[in-house]
């Protein structure tokens, strides 16, 4: 759309939901953030509800990178499963012994149904997340809003809660965008059948009150048909990507001399997500590569630690403190600095249940920058298709074999890429002007539909009153 024909033609609004939002340094902020910069520039402008970054890692540079436009709504969320601990400790009070009172072991079971409870009670409080405290403040900052659609992005899922009761009140129509799988993940465990069934029923009931179903990835869209074959006729698939205008705008970092090699692995480590396999690796590959063991520098950019352990200590364990660097959360700005310095990237995936449904965000930014990329991750899989999508210089290794993932360090030390024939002529398909464009398109077919279904009914009532219509 041109300037002029941006000004003649009535701008569009947009409600956004979503947790990650500038500056909170999560990786969701770039997607939802690069698509609400995008849609302004295609006539819509975004009202973003969201939550104070308290307590969150923060990058404020991000604030420089939202449309004047774009309206941002912060609010306050209650951690609930907190509160009902607190509630519980108030209720737990000494009290004195009864002579005649139940028996030790009656006593005992008694205690342990109250935990029990307690238990469950706590983890309903935390379905289908941690942020369901957030619904109602969220759903009082939609009140009053005039928008022509709705758009939502999890995780986490609460998101798509608040969407759906606004969507609803506001009768309008409502995007739900996935870029983790709610059910089948395999970050979340829910521990009981009872909450497994209602976390199944929230998950139905959003994406059939949903008008269209947004996945990330491909792999992700064909598992929910599988699982919920009625999703098929609207779900779409927009991919993650970078912004090649922030790329092109950070200059590289290199702390060490051009002899070493620097592999750089951005993000967090959680749950079956482990920096173990990969720092034992690089000890296998120094001990059997002497020029791995002089060159080699894996630098961490991103939360310092993992399962409540310092990375350093972690490296230290594996007998690789002096070929490890760790950095912490720094600006994106930065970390895109960190890789364009590099000499490869590292990717760490899942094994197991799940895995093939997986893409970190940073992936596409590792891509953007063109620099060989280590993957830690099943050869069949959401990471492995968008390696090959992108016909990116890579070399894919088992996730938790320490001796194949020390063969690729080796590798892509001593030889340092062109590994893959053609490299990065794929590549181009992640930039997310694509995907945002995708998404535009996708809200101007749900408004036209509305529209003219309205007139339609228009044209429905005035032919019952005997008058003409032709919608």
């Amino acid at each position: 759309m041109t300037k002029s024909a941006e000004s003649t033609e009535r701008r569009r609004s947009l409600l956004c939901v979503a947790y990650a939002f500038a500056p909170v340094l999560r990786s969701g902020t770039h997607r939802t953030l690069a698509f609400v910069r995008h849609l302004d520039r295609r006539g819509w402008d975004s009202t973003v509800i969201t939550v104070q970054p308290d307590g969150e890692p923060a990058d404020l540079d991000l604030l420089s990178r939202v449309p004047e436009r774009t309206r941002v709504i912060r609010t306050h969320w209650a951690p609930l499963t907190e509160q009902f601990k607190r509630f519980c400790g108030r209720m737990q009070r000494p009290r004195p012994a009864r002579v005649n009172g139940p028996t030790r072991s009656g006593t005992g079971e008694a205690a342990g149904v109250h935990r029990g409870l307690r238990d469950w009670f706590s983890r309903l409080l935390l379905t289908p997340d941690s942020r369901l405290g957030w619904v109602l403040p969220g759903l009082a900052a939609t009140r009053g809003r005039r928008v022509d659609a709705v758009y939502s992005t999890s995780p986490f899922p609460s998101a798509h809660l608040i969407a759906m009761l606004a969507a609803m009140r506001l009768r309008r129509p409502w995007v739900a965008d996935f870029r983790d799988p709610w059910g089948g993940n395999p970050f979340r465990d829910l521990g009981y059948a009872s909450l497994a069934a209602w976390d199944g029923f929230l998950e139905r009931r959003v994406l059939r009150r949903a008008s269209r179903i947004v996945c990330n990835t491909p792999t992700l869209q064909r598992n929910l048909a599988r699982r919920l074959p009625w999703t098929a006729a609207k779900a779409v698939t927009l991919p993650n990507g970078y912004d090649l205008d922030v790329i092109e705008s950070t200059r590289p970092i290199r702390d060490v001399g051009d002899d070493a090699f620097v592999l750089v692995h951005t993000g967090n480590f959680y749950g079956n997500r482990s920096p173990i396999p990969l720092l034992r690796g690089l000890r296998l590959a120094a001990e059997q590569n002497a020029d791995v063991a002089r060159r080699a520098k894996v630098v961490f950019v991103g939360d310092p630690t993992y399962d409540g352990q310092r990375i350093e200590r972690l490296a230290t364990a594996a007998g690789v403190a002096g070929l490890v660097q760790v950095l912490g959360v720094r600006p994106h700005a930065e970390v895109i600095g960190r890789l364009r310095g590099a000499d490869a990237s590292i990717v760490v995936g899942l094994d197991g249940p799940g895995s093939d449904l997986q893409v970190p965000n940073k992936l596409y930014e590792y891509l953007a920058v063109r620099r060989p990329v280590l993957a830690l991750a099943p050869r069949e899989g959401a990471i492995a298709d968008v390696l090959a999508d992108a016909v990116a210089d890579n070399l894919v290794c088992s996730p938790q074999d320490e001796g194949e993932i020390a063969l690729g360090i080796e590798w892509m030390v001593r030889r340092g890429g062109g590994f893959v024939d053609g490299a990065w002529s794929g590549v181009d398909r992640y930039d997310r002007r694509h995907a945002a464009e995708g998404l535009a398109r996708l809200l101007d077919e749900l408004i036209g539909a509305r529209r003219s279904a309205r007139s339609a009914d228009a044209c429905a009532a005035a032919g019952q009153g005997g008058v003409a219509c032709v919608p």
